[in-house]
């Protein structure tokens, strides 16, 4: 459940980085550089969703 919060907290961060960078609050090197570490948030938030729900499964069947 947390991961998952987490996970739209993070997909939401992408979208305001598109806004800073629109509305000039950030640089286009800032925003590559802040968009490359939410994504690989993203990407270990993901690996961590996905192994709970492999050991909840797991534990399901046993």
């Amino acid at each position: 459940m947390f991961f998952n919060n987490a996970l739209g907290s993070a997909s939401e961060t992408r979208h305001w980085l598109v806004v800073a960078l629109d509305n000039g609050y950030i640089s286009s090197e800032d925003y590559t550089m802040l968009e490359q570490k939410t994504v690989e948030i993203i990407r270990m938030l993901i690996g961590c969703i996905k192994k709970l729900q492999e050991q909840a499964d797991g534990e399901e069947v046993a």
